[in-house]
């Protein structure tokens, strides 16, 4: 059974700009792609994904619905966990009509290569956590979701933390539903795994996922 904890406030107000220019920093392109067995039949089924970009802000200074891909802090102190402590590698793959597929990662923040084990049930500052939201918004993903997988088991090998990115591959196993609590569940696969993104500052994720 998929946490309330985790869904109920994902992404609550999706990646917002922390200055008070409304366009937001420039943020480099990054990308995250994988390979996928099983998932959610009609939504999100046997196949790939991919999404690669830097997001476009608008006037709320929050990304559109654009393809991106990018990291992310932890915002405030919550939980037991440290500001900053946590990072959350966050990518938007549109499906038109201002809707997509979201895929977050939330990992450690390491200062260099390091390999960290996924679960599906995270309680410390140390633990990875991985989530697909299938046909969301970018600036309000908790409203409209279609399906969600979250990954039980797994790893995330980061490969560098340099030049203000952070790189790595990953692959994992996990449970997909239409609803956010309640089955039926479906087994999901990830393989062949990538990231590459800045690590930006200047946004927060509000994400939740490390409750």
């Amino acid at each position: 059974m998929l946490r309330r904890s985790l869904l109920s406030v994902m992404l609550a107000g999706a990646l917002a700009a922390c200055d008070n220019d409304p366009n937001g920093p420039a943020v480099e392109s990054g990308s995250l792609s994988f390979r996928y067995t099983g998932g959610l039949p009609g939504q999100f089924e046997a196949g790939s994904y991919s999404a690669s970009g830097a997001p476009r802000l608008d006037g709320d200074g929050r990304p559109d619905a654009a393809e991106w891909a990018l990291a992310a802090s932890h915002p405030t102190e919550a939980h037991h966990v440290p500001v900053g402590s946590k990072l959350a590698v966050v990518a938007f793959a549109p499906r038109g009509s201002g809707r997509g597929d979201m895929v977050v990662l939330t990992l450690p923040r390491v200062s260099g290569p390091a390999t960290v084990q996924i679960s599906g049930n995270c309680a410390t500052v140390n633990c990875t956590q991985g989530l697909v939201l299938m046909g969301v918004g970018p600036r309000d993903p908790h409203r409209g979701l279609a399906g969600s997988c979250t990954l039980h088991g797994g790893t995330v090998q980061v490969t560098s933390v340099a030049d203000g990115r952070v790189r790595g591959t990953f692959s994992a196993t996990g449970k997909c539903t239409r609803s956010l609590r309640d089955g039926p569940f479906f087994d999901i696969a990830v393989q062949e795994g990538t990231f590459d993104v800045e690590v930006s500052e200047h946004y927060r994720t509000g994400l939740g996922l490390w409750s």
